[in-house]
Order: structure tokens, then sequence, then C-alpha cells
């Protein structure tokens, strides 16, 4: 889930939407959670039973299923990039196998998981938009931007409604510009395999099939006029979508 899903009673199928949703969450399927997940959920009207999901409802489904919710930028939005750095308490998690170098132009998301978190990753803000760029130097909110640093890969097993358990795996990266980096690109698989009580190799193959030239996150930069067709592996993206009417 990498997408802000906004609700509002002009669209007749939100509730379809949401009871569909909610019961796959209730049946204990596990959760692969990335970047804007924390905040997912807008507009849920009040008088819905899913209307706690709304990220500005007590956090809503980021803050009682994932973890977090939105809090803030933490390091400095589209100036600062991030450096994954792998928990030394957590280097044996079979989710960390083969994952090395993780590298996201995303910035780091001021996060704090609760205690029943793993903490897989933690985020070194960089003071520049390049994986060799050298690690931020300054105080936020009364302490270094990087110590402590901040996490940005979590794991939790988390009892639903329905009383069954969800493993989720949540990161505050991997926005699409993100996902070039393979270090990134293996956390997210093997946290799907974990997810579903699978053996996760030594190193999953994830290569990218085909052409991926993500654009920069940001709002209204997505290309326009793209249609399914334009992304099988036998068609390459154009490089410049032609503008919709």
């Amino acid at each position: 889930m990498n997408l802000k899903l906004r609700f509002c009673d002009q669209s007749p199928s939100y509730k379809e939407t949401l009871k569909k949703f909610d019961a796959a969450v209730n049946r204990g399927v596990p959760i692969v959670a990335l970047r804007t997940s924390t905040h997912a959920f807008s507009g849920i009207p009040k008088d819905s039973p899913f209307a706690k999901w709304n990220w500005n409802n007590k956090g809503g489904f980021g803050k009682q299923v994932l973890g977090e919710t939105w809090v803030d930028h933490w390091g400095k939005h589209k100036s600062e990039a991030t450096r994954g750095i792998i928990e030394p308490s957590a280097k044996d998690d079979p989710i960390l196998r083969g994952v090395a170098d993780v590298f996201g132009t995303t910035d780091v998301y001021e996060a704090h998981p609760p205690a029943d978190a793993k903490i897989l990753l933690r985020g070194q803000s960089l003071a520049g938009m390049k994986p060799t760029d050298a690690p931020a130097d300054y105080k936020r909110k009364n302490q270094g931007i990087n110590d402590p640093m901040m996490p940005v890969a979590w794991t939790r097993e988390v009892k639903n409604d329905a009383g069954t358990v969800n493993r989720v795996l949540c990161t505050t990266m991997a926005a699409a510009s993100d996902l070039p980096n393979e270090g990134l690109r293996r956390l997210v698989v093997n946290g799907v395999l974990w997810g579903l009580k699978m053996d996760v190799p030594a190193k999953t193959d994830v290569t990218i099939p085909g052409e991926y030239k993500p654009t920069m996150y940001g709002f209204g930069g997505n290309q326009k006029g793209l249609k399914p067709a334009d992304f099988t592996l036998d068609a390459p993206i154009p490089p410049k979508a032609a503008e919709s009417k």
C-alpha cells in the first residue's frame, strides 16, 4: 500500500472497498506497508465503522496496525536522502537476508514505533541526494538529526479485531524513486515471503523485469495519459507520455 486513499460521500464504492479491505485484515493476511501507508486513509465519514482508520483520528490505521502514523519529515524533504542502516540486533532477521547498501532519495520520516515493534533498519539522513553524500549534521528537536537515527523499517505481529494475527512489515522508505535500489527491493520481497511464512532465500532474486524509470515523488509529478498496456514487459514505457485531455 503506497497510496493515500481519500473517500467522500460522492464516491459510491468506498463502502464496498473498505469492507473488502477490512475483511482481508480480519482474515489475518500479512501486510507490507510502504512509505505513505502510515497515513493511508483520510476523509472516511465520521459515521462509518472505518472512521477509526483516518490518519488524523488518533493515528488511524497507521498507528493502530502498522505502528506509526504521519508525524513529520525528519530529514529535509527533497534535499536529504536516506541511507538504510541495519539495526545490529536484527542483523540475523530473515527479512534482512542479502540486504545491503540500502539507499533512497526520499527523506527520513519521524517515526516512533511501539515497544512491540522489531526495528530492522534506521535511516541515516544524508547531507545531499546521492548515496556517497556524508551524513547530515545539525540539531532537530533538541537532538542530532542522526543521534539517534529514526527507524525506517520494522515488523510487528498484531492481533486484529477478529482475533487473528497480521504479520506486518512497515517501511517509511520505498517510494517509486527508491525502488531502483536493490537492497530495498530485497527487503520488500523478503518481507512478503516472511509474511506468508515462506522460506526466505539467502539472496532473493529481485531483478527488475523490463524497464523501470520512476518519476520523482511529489504532487502532480506523475506521467499523464498512461494505460495498463503501457506497462507490459514487451511494451517499453514511453519516455514522456502524452498529456491527458
